[in-house]
């Protein structure tokens, strides 16, 4: 029977550790459930593994959705100006998407994770969780009988700790945590992302983009938001300057329990051809560390810049950790050691 069950978000795929008690008293199992939540018109479909579900035309992130609020983007017009253009329609509204609310998502996750584990147990959490969002969601699982508790201890002595949480790079130190995109694709989609989507609504006309801003977008404009950035990111991964959304197979909206299908159809069916501009995407982290190049959402600038150099860093070793960013530090000259949790 399961004496101790630790579930360690934060920081990638979620880390899973329990406790089973046998002949030869207490043996600990370990393993990872993925980083990512597949929603299809099926409804909520949860990873036990790190990889992205391959089926999953729609995914989604608590922790990512967390991480975007506090990302600091580059003050300048880093991304360029993208222009977009309509394509024809496309769409077929029984494959739309269940979205759910984010709390009700957290409470499917921490209910999904009990059943895996034989139960609810502590849920071990950055420190720096404590936005608006971070609190919706911690308050989700603890409706689902979870405690909660910090990662920091777990760290070990590390004066300085990277660890990438799917798009995100969080620099943990002394002074708190700094979250960053993880390379300059995700900047540029993430630095474009808000004046994509009021376009995207836009091109659906003044009738239909009002209904969605009063119906839909409380309950589910976190959900389009997130589509349209994996999106563009995968697109300029790909080295893509044109990049499309929407359309059956890459849905930009889905539906609530609530929505009204028949009055928003013409906006599920829209399909929108995004073009980026040339950029240079070379050396994003020694950008990121000048003093007054990243902004924080409110737009303040950090008049301090990073410095990689200043201390030893440990990297918080999880699957699916991007060696680019690694192998940038190492060439800057930094530090670097692994750490597991």
């Amino acid at each position: 029977m399961a004496s101790e069950r630790v579930l360690i978000a934060g920081c990638g795929p979620q880390r899973w550790v329990r406790g089973l008690s046998g002949p030869l008293g207490v043996q600990l199992e370990k393993g990872w459930f993925g980083a990512h939540t597949a929603l299809s018109a099926q409804g909520t479909q949860h990873a036990q593994h790190s990889g992205i579900p391959g089926a999953a035309e729609a995914r989604v992130s608590l922790s990512g959705l967390i991480q975007r609020e506090a990302c600091w983007l580059p003050a300048d017009n880093y991304a360029g100006t993208p222009t977009l253009s309509l394509l024809p329609a496309q769409g077929q509204l029984d494959m739309l998407p269940r979205v759910p609310s984010v709390a009700g998502l957290a409470r499917a996750s921490a209910s999904w994770a009990g059943v895996q584990l034989g139960g609810a147990g502590t849920l071990v959490v950055p420190k720096s969780w404590n936005s608006d969002r971070a609190r919706g969601v911690l308050h989700g699982y603890a409706q689902a009988g979870w405690s909660l508790s910090s990662l920091e201890p777990l760290l070990g002595e590390a004066p300085r700790v990277l660890s990438q949480d799917g798009l995100f790079l969080r620099l943990s130190d002394e002074e708190g945590d700094i979250v960053l995109p993880v390379d300059a694709h995700v900047a540029r989609a993430l630095s474009t992302l808000r004046s994509v989507y009021k376009q995207v609504l836009s091109a659906a006309g003044p009738v239909l983009s009002a209904r969605w801003l009063e119906e839909e977008e409380d309950r589910q404009g976190w959900f389009a938001r997130t589509q349209i950035l994996w999106r563009i990111t995968e697109g300029l991964r790909a080295g893509h300057s044109e990049i499309d959304l929407g359309g059956a197979h890459a849905p930009i909206f889905g539906r609530s329990a609530n929505t009204n299908v028949d009055a928003l159809g013409p906006l599920f069916g829209l399909r929108i051809r995004v073009r980026f501009p040339a950029a240079d995407t070379s050396k994003w982290l020694e950008k990121a560390s000048w003093p007054g190049f990243l902004r924080s959402r409110s737009g303040r600038i950090r008049v301090r810049g990073l410095e990689w150099k200043a201390e030893p860093m440990a990297v918080l070793s999880t699957p699916g950790v991007d060696e680019g960013w690694v192998k940038e530090l190492r060439e800057m000259g930094v530090d670097l050691s692994l750490i597991h949790i």
